[in-house]
């Protein structure tokens, strides 16, 4: 009976390694050879997503969480406003917001967590000191920043020397940034990843929208 059961979990184990990635399903959004990554441009404002691919800590985020590492390049007149509530992430079972750091940590509080409490406040992420995964770039065990326990830490490579430390993004201006949205990865079969843009008074400019599924 034990032989057997350990046997039923070493196939569900590799089943849940098959899941393939998420990819783009715009033609004109891919990158070639990047397939979980898509790129378009609304209104002079170029959006770069990548959907999954997670290399931090926890190592299995993605099954309590969906990571979107994106990077947003104003290359318009207009300075646009950035913040929390400019991303969401459209599922087949409703759209998703960003979560905040006590969010995201409080979904990953049993997978283990390494971070040791940080003594000084947050800096860096667009929107204010409120998403996970932002520290100052550079060593990500230096105590630049509190952050709860168990939130989101990125590997190093993953971490960005252009955060914004505002929600204004100026002509010509970049920044890149890790959100984290409140379903796992590996349950979704499509998904698409909206970024909706307003300039600094408020005016909409457009929606960026993404779209993502499984082969």
């Amino acid at each position: 009976m034990r032989a057997t059961f350990s046997l039923a979990l070493a196939a569900a184990a590799a089943a849940c390694a098959r899941v393939p990635p998420l990819q783009a399903t715009e033609p004109a959004q891919s990158i070639e050879g990047l397939p979980n990554e898509a790129q378009a441009e609304v209104a002079g404002v170029i959006v770069h997503a990548t959907i999954g691919g997670w290399r931090g800590e926890p190592r299995n985020l993605e099954q309590r969480l969906t990571p979107v590492d994106v990077t947003i390049q104003n290359a318009s007149n207009r300075t646009i406003r950035l913040g929390p509530e400019a991303f969401t992430l459209q599922t087949p079972s409703g759209p998703r917001r960003a979560l905040d750091q006590s969010e995201a940590a409080w979904l990953l509080r049993d997978l283990g967590d390494s971070r040791q409490a940080r003594s000084r406040p947050r800096v860096g992420a667009v929107g204010g000191p409120t998403f996970p995964g932002y520290d100052l770039p550079g060593n990500p065990n230096a105590p630049w920043s509190r952050s709860p326990r168990g939130s989101p830490v990125p590997q190093l490579s993953q971490w960005y020397d252009s955060q914004s430390p505002s929600g204004a993004l100026t002509p010509g201006a970049k920044t890149s940034i890790m959100l984290f949205f409140g379903t796992p990865t590996r349950t979704l079969a499509s998904a698409a990843f909206e970024v909706a843009l307003v300039d600094e008074q408020g005016v909409p400019l457009g929606t960026v929208r993404l779209p993502f599924a499984r082969d």
